[in-house]
């Protein structure tokens, strides 16, 4: 505002849907040797994911300045899909040391891979397509 007049002033509408699922499994194996407290392990995790954002943006900003109103229109529609997967793996050892101790050697190793795409178009007023 200047002098009680509105210089700017700006409305706009938002709507943004989002969907996907995401799962997840585990397998343990675990044997145990005849001497107590040597053992040997493997875990190994995988999971997957895919989701999906789909929206719309309108925004509508109006100047006004030198007694004239300018207006600037935004009108876009964003499709933004995920998709992922993770594998990881551990592998453990132990072996009895003395009589109340053990040693681990453990291995990790973890992979993921995700891809996003955001895209985002403009309303085409002549066609009204996006």
């Amino acid at each position: 505002m200047n002098d009680d007049r509105t210089l700017n002033s700006a409305n706009t509408l938002n709507n943004t849907d989002y969907s996907g699922y995401n799962l997840s499994n585990e397998i343990l194996f675990k044997h145990r040797f005849g001497t107590i407290g040597r053992t040997f392990s493997i875990d190994v995790i995988t999971g997957a994911n895919d989701k999906k954002t789909i929206g719309n943006l309108l925004t509508e900003n109006s100047s006004y300045l030198n007694n004239t109103t300018t207006i600037d229109t935004l009108n876009q529609h964003i499709n933004s899909p995920i998709t992922g997967y993770n594998f990881s793996t551990n592998i453990a050892y132990t072996e009895p040391i003395h009589e109340n101790g053990q040693i681990m050697l453990s291995y990790n190793a973890n992979y993921n891979k995700s891809n996003a795409d955001k895209r985002t178009y403009n309303l085409d007023s002549l066609n009204n397509n996006y």
